[in-house]
């Protein structure tokens, strides 16, 4: 497959994490002021949130630990693949890998799916 560049007008997107694993088209959010949706942080298995202190507050701002809950790669899939194929923008998904050889199975993975766009490596 030929190399294309990735190019999204507008030329803004959200950070992973903030609006959750697909557009959600009953918000209340004009989606048309991004040019790209870039999914919650995935991994390949199920991650659980973290547990005890998680907020560290320090001058000028606060330290968050979640432990990027997830159900998984083939959960996020089976449950968003499709609105991803009908979302108002392109998607970016945030894939979390441990290994080279895990991040390629990943990819493959997202790779022929309609609407996404490209990866971002986590």
């Amino acid at each position: 497959m030929p190399k294309q560049e990735l190019v999204f007008d507008p030329p803004l997107m959200n950070a992973a994490g903030f609006m959750g694993f697909a557009p959600d088209p009953r918000a209340a959010f004009a989606w048309e002021r991004l040019g790209a949706f870039v999914t919650n942080p995935i991994s390949r298995t199920p991650h659980t949130p973290a547990h005890g202190t998680r907020l560290l507050a320090f001058p000028g701002g606060v330290l968050l630990h979640t432990g990027l809950p997830n159900p998984g790669l083939q959960s996020v899939i089976r449950r968003y693949g499709r609105r991803w194929a009908r979302a108002p923008l392109p998607v970016i998904v945030h894939l979390m890998a441990q290994t080279p050889e895990e991040l390629a199975e990943m990819v493959a993975a997202v790779e022929p799916l309609e609407g996404v766009m490209g990866v971002e490596v986590g």
